[in-house]
This record gives structure tokens, sequence and C-alpha cells, in this order.
């Protein structure tokens, strides 16, 4: 028995499908909506595992927020990527700017500690 090409099911395709893997730029900025956030290093390198970063990264994770008129509701802090779940503020903001000020800042940091190129180029 030969397969009938007319024939398609309803997986067909499923898994080759590309979804944007971000939100229109409009949605980042709606007061209030919940937002998760998920940062990696370059080739999930375990670089979160040093002290001295783990150490300046979790403090800038408020002062970014609030820069940027956002609010932190929870985070993750794991080897090779981070989890931030925040929402812009009642008075407007701005999460992707809060997610370039915390990787240029972090960046930075992290380079000083011996480390390149830290973070993926997109989140």
């Amino acid at each position: 028995m030969t397969p009938d090409a007319d024939v398609r099911y309803e997986w067909d395709g499923f898994l080759q499908r590309r979804h944007p893997h971000r939100l229109d730029a409009a949605k980042y900025r709606i007061p209030g909506q919940p937002v998760l956030v998920t940062t990696c290093t370059t080739e999930r390198r375990p670089v979160l595992l040093d002290a001295r970063v783990r150490d300046e990264i979790i403090p800038a994770l408020d002062p970014a927020a609030d820069a940027h008129g956002c609010e932190i509701i929870a985070w993750c802090l794991m080897p090779e990527h981070t989890h931030v779940l925040l929402r812009v503020g009642p008075e407007g903001g701005d999460i992707l700017r809060f997610i370039h000020s915390f990787k240029t800042w972090t960046g930075r940091v992290m380079r000083e500690a011996g480390f390149r190129r830290v973070w993926e180029r997109s989140f």
C-alpha cells in the first residue's frame, strides 16, 4: 500500500515550523504585562558559576530594572543562563532597554573577570 500524497496529518511540519523567538517590540512596553526573559551565555559556557560574576550580576538586576521602568517579579541564575520574570511598571518603561542595559553592564563585569564574549547576541 502506498501512502496517499493528498493526506496531511495535523503534526506534519510541526517540528519544522519556525516561530518568532521574540515578541513585537511594543509588547515589551505594556504596563503590568509579565514577560519571562531568558538570556544565555555564548556557547552555553557555565561562566555564571564564578563567584566574581554572580556577585556582580545579582545586584545589577534591580538598578537596571528601575532605570527602565520595570519591576522584577522573580529571577533565577543558572550556570549558563538567567531567567528573569519582570513587567513594565504603571508609569511605563521598556523591557528591551532593560535587557540591553543589563547585558551591557554584566558583560563588562564578566570581561573584567577574564571571560570573553559572554552573552549570546539575542535573548
